[in-house]
């Protein structure tokens, strides 16, 4: 009754929340009908388990969404009562137990139920007095129970498809909770009734909690295939791009939140949360002084976690705009690659502000100490900095970008990476090239591939001097004209250059695609070749005339 009227009171004063959550439920299970119709589930491959696993969610959308709305419930319920929160779990398990064997293995359907038993009957033990003997029995037989289903995750082979790594942590921990629940049932046996308790009820919470994370974690991932999935989803452009993106970005997101999530409820049913965040604040206010300065410990931590995310953050954003849904976006040439460089500058500046701030530099008094750094590096790392702001230059200005072709110095190849002091060019024999962005403002760069990609190829052709000039014109425009790379504006065009000294010199001129050039030029110089063999126009042989003339003035051997 008590427990009854706590709830009543607590639901009354939170109306409104509880209405919302009513709504957000009915808006869910209609969200799941509605990409059941745009996307049916015909069309999702039988060969594919993600595929698989989300055509069976998309068909139970009350208990999907039963479970969405309550995980995302327990951040707006504040100071809810123990009553409540443990009708949420028993909820929530009951919507594991209709979705996870579907979408793993019927095998574990028993497990499952019986480890939903074994939760209702902890709660229930809450009303028993520690030392009764009817709860030193359910405590042994809780124990015996719970390694028997441990027993039987560690013989059920990766359904969860982990990684080596995490499959070695995932046994490691079931055999951690084995351990437990034996000193469980050796306390209860010697006397020491509350620890056993405390194991079998933190242990249970622990496990019932893992089952429906996983739950969570899989109904998050398939919603992800079902939104890239079916003829209409195949008809976005990008649609290849998108689909890679969400398993290579979305989807590690949604596993790590899951783990996180996990951790905060393991250190919550062991009671070591609020010994883990009193130990991080006492962490956090050590201090000690350097030099009159105070630096507390919480202050380095802080540094170096801000740092780590920066720089996390930094590749993120590089990695993205690295992506080939950028290239086919429709944004202008070089557009990503200098908005990703500017969002990277923005975050490192960011970034630096807040870990110097957090480390206790204060910022008012950081003037005099940047002027000196600024005459320093004006005198010794000026080489830097102009490579630094050229870095700036070429990302705004343009000159050339990721992916064309350029000629600078004796080299020639495609750019790599405009980074922030060098860019690097790889060239056609396969080495790279660093070359200092100051080289690429100050010096001469021969850019192929700017504004187009197309490039003229000239061939010179010779042939005899017997031959007809207008048909092999006709000829050699006719085989360039012919082939598949060439392009037709401009059209190609051959020119008489005169008598060499043994032929008829001939230029031909075509403009292909720059990425073919080399071939092409190939293909019609051999075309060329055997179409003016064909005609019988042949190949003019060197000729070399030389005059002896005798000289009566030796008239014997030995005199030459």
């Amino acid at each position: 009754n008590e427990n009854y009227n706590i709830l009543k009171t607590y639901l009354i004063s939170n109306k409104s929340i509880v209405l919302l959550q009513l709504i957000f439920i009915i808006l869910l299970i209609g969200g799941f009908i509605f990409i059941n119709r745009i996307w049916p589930t015909s069309e999702l491959s039988k060969d594919s388990k993600r595929e698989l696993q989300a055509g069976f969610i998309i068909h139970r959308p009350f208990f999907s969404s039963l479970l969405i709305s309550i995980i995302f419930s327990v951040f707006f319920y504040t100071n809810r009562p123990l009553v409540l929160a443990e009708f949420f779990v028993l909820l929530m398990l009951i919507s594991s137990l209709v979705l996870l064997p579907g979408l793993l293995t019927k095998k574990i359907k028993i497990p499952l139920l019986l480890l939903s038993v074994l939760f209702i009957i902890n709660v229930i033990q809450d009303f028993l007095p520690y030392q009764s003997l009817a709860n030193r029995m359910i405590i042994l037989l809780q124990s015996v129970a719970t390694l028997f289903l441990l027993f039987k995750a560690l013989q059920i082979n990766n359904e969860f498809v982990l990684k080596p790594r995490a499959e070695r942590f995932f046994k490691s921990l079931l055999k951690v909770f084995g351990v437990l629940m034996i000193i469980a049932f050796t306390s209860n046996i010697i006397g020491s009734v509350k620890l056993a308790s405390f194991l079998i009820s933190s242990t249970i919470r622990t496990l019932n909690i893992s089952v429906i994370i996983v739950t969570i974690v899989i109904i998050l991932n398939s919603m992800m295939v079902l939104l890239i999935k079916g003829k209409k989803a195949q008809s976005i452009p990008l649609y290849d791009e998108l689909k890679v993106l969400i398993d290579t970005r979305i989807r590690p997101l949604i596993n790590w939140g899951g783990f996180i999530l996990w951790i905060i409820s393991v250190l919550t049913y062991f009671r070591l949360l609020k010994l883990f965040q009193n130990f991080i604040e006492r962490l956090m206010d050590t201090e000690f002084l350097v030099a009159s300065v105070a630096i507390s410990i919480g202050g380095i931590i802080s540094f170096f976690l801000i740092a780590f995310f920066t720089y996390i953050l930094v590749r993120f954003v590089k990695n993205i705009f690295k992506d080939k849904w950028v290239s086919k976006s429709g944004l202008p040439r070089g557009s990503a690659d200098a908005l990703s460089m500017l969002i990277r500058y923005t975050i490192v500046a960011f970034g630096i502000y807040l870990a110097l701030n957090a480390i206790g530099v204060e910022m008012n008094k950081f003037g005099f100490m940047a002027g000196a750094l600024g005459v320093g590096i004006g005198f010794g790392l000026q080489n830097v900095v102009l490579n630094f702001f050229a870095g700036l230059i070429l990302t705004f200005e343009r000159p050339f970008h990721v992916g064309d072709v350029i000629e600078v110095d004796q080299y020639m190849g495609r750019v790599t990476e405009i980074g922030v002091r060098a860019s690097k060019m790889l060239t056609w024999d396969g080495s790279e090239v660093i070359v200092p962005n100051g080289s690429l403002i100050t010096n001469k760069v021969v850019n192929w591939t700017l504004t187009n990609q197309k490039r003229r190829l000239v061939i010179i052709i010779r042939t005899s001097f017997d031959a007809d000039l207008k048909k092999v014109m006709d000829i050699l425009k006719m085989v360039a004209t012919n082939h598949p790379n060439t392009i037709d504006h401009p059209a190609p065009m051959v020119v008489f250059n005169g008598y060499g000294s043994s032929s008829l010199d001939f230029t031909l001129y075509c403009w292909v695609d720059f990425s073919v050039s080399l071939s092409t030029k190939s293909d019609i110089a051999i075309s060329a070749h055997e179409s003016l063999a064909e005609a019988g126009i042949p190949v003019p042989l060197p000729v070399q005339k030389l005059h002896i003339e005798r000289d009566n003035t030796y008239n014997t051997p030995t005199e030459l």
